[in-house]
């Protein structure tokens, strides 16, 4: 996707803050592995195709899991790249109520591209499949309960490298201050997470309101 000028000098960075103490952390690229490969290869030649973005997912969920077993304290674990290196897994909308291939037109999805498509055919976008080994079986389908705290580094090389270099000494993010939006039947759970980040000490601005618009959002996120 970007060279290797610049992805050399970020999987540099990422070993640096591998062996922190604070740390310990162990990188596993996903390219040198044939059946990643393979199913990378297939979706190449359709990337608008959900399942086969699926099946690379299900490719690198194996490979992790395989380190898992070898690395017993394992405790979290990072995606590093955007969907287009690391795909989300899709996971099907099956509701009848605001399904969300109900809103590809609103919000600006071209169904042409694999976030498009995706959200066209009713499908959510989440991490938890990749480290939930054992899943639920909910309303037909698998429910992924995360097992290990799972983040991700977006989105190009250069900004993956700015967040890095920006990682205090300490090894924390020390988060200031908070941001919470919610309406209809999502008051509660906002209320909730706002009143949760207050109790944490941070300065939040909560919306919570069935009035709010975009330009609301854009104000209080970006200033």
């Amino acid at each position: 996707l970007y060279g290797s000028s610049a992805v050399t000098p970020l999987m540099n960075d990422l070993a640096t803050l591998a062996a922190r103490p604070d740390v310990r952390g162990l990188i596993v690229p996903v390219e040198t592995n044939n059946a990643t490969n393979a199913a990378y290869a297939a979706w190449d030649a359709d990337s608008c195709n959900v399942q086969r973005a699926n099946t690379v997912a299900a490719a690198i969920k194996h490979l992790a899991e395989a380190k898992m077993a070898t690395h017993p304290t394992i405790e979290y674990v990072v995606l590093v790249g955007s969907d287009e290196a690391i795909p989300f897994y899709r996971l099907r909308d099956d509701v009848t109520v605001s399904n969300e291939a109900e809103w590809w037109p609103t919000v600006g999805a071209n169904p042409n591209t694999p976030f498009g498509r995706a959200v066209a055919t009713g499908h959510t976008f989440s991490d938890d499949y990749y480290v939930d080994p054992d899943p639920l079986l909910w309303f037909g389908r698998d429910l992924y309960i995360p097992n290990y705290a799972i983040g991700r580094l977006v989105e190009t090389p250069a900004e993956i490298r700015s967040y890095l270099s920006a990682y205090p000494a300490t090894g924390k993010v020390q988060p200031q201050t908070g941001l919470v939006l919610g309406y209809d039947f999502l008051t509660d759970g906002a209320e909730e997470t706002a009143a949760s980040m207050i109790g944490q000490g941070l300065a939040v601005t909560s919306i919570v309101n069935d009035s709010w618009t975009a330009a609301d959002l854009r104000t209080a996120l970006l200033g």
